[in-house]
């Protein structure tokens, strides 16, 4: 049950409104830490691409939000804004050493959403789609078939053993992370809908015991072990001969009427149970 979409489209769509705001949050306070640092820092800090980034993340999100309002179908929706993410990682993880980047775990943010949105297929789909786009990152940086920027080392030659051995590690991560969060996300759903169902169970319940004690002759009263009326039925405020509901009043506080109803009651009135 893992595999293919698992959400409803109402669902799906909420998830991707959220998706928009939750990435302008993420974005602008990686941006306001970066510029933080730098002022507090007496160096100049090469945080010019991490604005560029931000800069992409800003109109990729301006493009999703004019896409909400089209009313662009929701899984359509979601995955190009996945595709987005992987486009921004991809960029920072670029413009911050290629292989010896510090943010390549950032690919298994969309993973993690992939699996959110459309359960194991779309994990698994994210995940190959993040580790071709870092495979291919490392190749043209190794070829020199794209520049490396002015500030960075240069980046090791694709043949090394190190190398590839990071790739494969890379890639096999990016797999158990689509799956762990799959089933996980799964997981949760199953919750979600097992609440669902018992509160509706319980829901009917409490519906069909308050139609019995409507229905029944006998004053029904229940306490809590406070001893506060929690429940009551009409024939209880018919005996106790009150207008108002019986619910939150003290049981010592009807005492009072119950004794005058049991002395002074004749024998056709309603029995009181």
């Amino acid at each position: 049950q893992l595999v293919g979409p698992e959400r409803s489209l109402p669902a799906l769509a909420r998830a991707v409104k959220w998706l928009v705001g939750l990435r302008l949050l993420a974005v602008s306070g990686l941006l306001i830490g970066a510029l933080l640092v730098q002022i507090s820092s007496e160096e100049i800090l090469p945080i010019a691409p991490l604005v560029r980034v931000a800069g992409l993340a800003y109109l990729l999100s301006l493009i999703w939000i004019v896409l909400l309002f089209v009313r662009t179908p929701p899984g359509l929706h979601g995955a190009l804004q996945l595709a987005g993410d992987l486009a921004v990682v991809t960029a920072l993880i670029y413009m911050t050493g290629g292989p010896g980047s510090p943010f390549s775990f950032l690919f298994m943010i969309p993973v993690a959403v992939g699996a959110h949105l459309f359960g194991l297929r779309g994990a698994l789909t994210v995940a190959g789609a993040a580790f071709v786009a870092y495979a291919g990152l490392v190749e043209v940086l190794a070829f020199r078939l794209v520049p490396t920027p002015p500030y960075l080392p240069a980046v090791m030659p694709l043949g090394s053993s190190g190398l590839g051995f990071q790739l494969v590690v890379t890639g096999v991560g990016f797999a158990i992370v689509a799956i762990l969060t799959s089933y996980l996300a799964h997981s949760v759903r199953k919750a979600e809908s097992q609440l669902i169902g018992e509160r509706t169970a319980s829901a009917r319940l409490l519906a069909l015991s308050a139609d019995v004690l409507r229905s029944v002759d006998s004053g029904v009263l229940a306490v809590d072990i406070e001893g506060r009326v929690v429940l009551g039925n009409p024939a209880a405020q018919r005996i106790l001969d009150r207008s108002d509901a019986v619910e939150d009043a003290r049981l010592e506080d009807l005492l009072i009427l119950i004794m005058y109803f049991i002395i002074f009651s004749t024998a056709s009135a309603p029995e009181l149970t």
